[in-house]
């Protein structure tokens, strides 16, 4: 006993999961077993020491129901265990869950594992190597199976690893054309952008608005004929007053016609408005004052020319 626990073997139990997983514990035990050349009786008693909680009720139950539990001998404890923990009906469900394994969306590794899982319950369809190697190509995909059914592998070993590194060097083709294709998209993107953007109709100029400060330098409102002829000035926004400068005598604080003369010097030009632009009254109603003023400037500097002379 002392001998075959210094080996740690592996207690079971229960095997509702997996049936197989009580076949691996039973054979991990024999293998102990014989390392420690144990009897057919020692083996029955250290076995049964390694079954716990289901399986330990189990084999009470077992020998309870036999007349002598002392003569139970190992090949009949090796028969019981199977027939109870790895029924047939589960080991033919697997089997043919076998039988039609397909690699799908796992990768050739985990496609390996289950294969070679799944591949113990079904051991009449394994047991040759070409029998292995049609049952492991039959579950790839199509596009490994058709690279792979062109050669001939001497072993399934060899047949495997070259599966490996198909699926590595296709994956690093698909990244590739996943990369060029992406570039390509994003080009095309830009392309239409630049298209687009030239085939837009110009957008019309906005002047920008200019707001002035309020301040005694702001500019008066320009005033017209209609406010000229009937006395009222246009309001500045800013309600600020500016000097304003004669245009005939360049002195501030009036204008040009409303400057008055010396009773003994003529006015050198007209007033009326009509005889210096030669326009008519609807005309005159938009005209801006500053042309009025400059067109009396004019006369007015003629007048002392003529005067001179």
């Amino acid at each position: 006993m002392a001998a075959f626990m210094r080996l740690h073997p592996p207690t079971f139990d229960s095997s509702e999961d997996d049936p197989l997983v009580a076949d691996d514990c039973l054979r991990t035990i024999t293998k102990k077993l014989n390392a420690v050349r144990a009897t057919d009786e020692e083996k029955v008693t250290l076995a049964t020491h390694q079954l716990v909680g289901a399986a330990g009720e189990w084999w009470e139950n077992y020998q309870d129901a036999v007349d002598d539990p002392e003569a139970i001998t190992w090949e009949e404890f090796i028969e019981e265990f199977h027939n109870y923990h790895i029924p047939k009906g589960v080991m033919e469900m697997k089997a043919e869950e076998f039988c039609y394994l397909k690699q799908g969306a796992m990768t050739v590794n985990q496609y390996i594992r289950k294969f070679m899982k799944l591949s113990r319950y079904a051991l009449e369809d394994v047991n040759t190597e070409k029998k292995k190697q049609r049952c492991f190509r039959r579950g790839l995909n199509s596009s490994l199976r058709t690279q792979l059914i062109t050669h001939i592998y001497p072993d399934f070993n060899i047949m495997m690893n070259r599966t490996i590194l198909l699926e590595e060097e296709r994956s690093k083709m698909e990244g590739e054309r996943k990369r060029k294709f992406n570039l390509q998209r994003v080009c095309q993107q830009e392309r239409a952008q630049r298209i687009k953007t030239n085939n837009a109709p110009p957008t019309k100029y906005q002047p920008t608005m200019q707001y002035r400060s309020p301040g005694p330098n702001s500019l008066q409102p320009t005033p017209t004929y209609r406010s000229y002829n009937t006395g009222i000035q246009p309001k500045n926004e800013n309600n600020a007053t500016s000097e304003q400068t004669c245009f005939g005598c360049r002195e501030p604080g009036h204008r040009i016609a409303n400057a008055h003369t010396s009773t003994d010097q003529q006015p050198l030009l007209p007033h009326n408005p009509q005889e210096i632009t030669g326009l008519q009254p609807p005309e005159l109603e938009a005209l801006d004052l500053r042309i009025l003023d400059s067109r009396r400037g004019t006369l007015r500097l003629w007048a002392k020319a003529e005067s001179v002379t």
